[in-house]
């Protein structure tokens, strides 16, 4: 059998991150917004936005909540 690359916890919480990306690409959403919408707590969805600027996504935050201003996929 193949490698496994995520244990099944780091599955959902790498499929939430990326699904938080695609959110804040399309226009700003809050925390509070974001936790509702993903069914998590505020303070998940504060490590996720960390986890995502570690990852040099830029997210800054606004008025109407935060947004993805840019990012770059790098290679591995």
């Amino acid at each position: 059998m193949g490698e496994v690359l995520f244990k099944p916890n780091q599955r959902q919480v790498a499929w939430r991150v990326l699904r938080i990306v695609i959110t804040l690409r399309k226009s700003p959403r809050t925390v509070k917004q974001l936790a509702a919408l993903f069914g998590v707590d505020k303070r998940t969805i504060y490590r996720d936005l960390n986890f995502i600027k570690d990852a040099g996504v830029r997210v800054e935050k606004d008025k109407d909540g935060f947004m993805v201003v840019r990012y770059k996929i790098t290679e591995l």
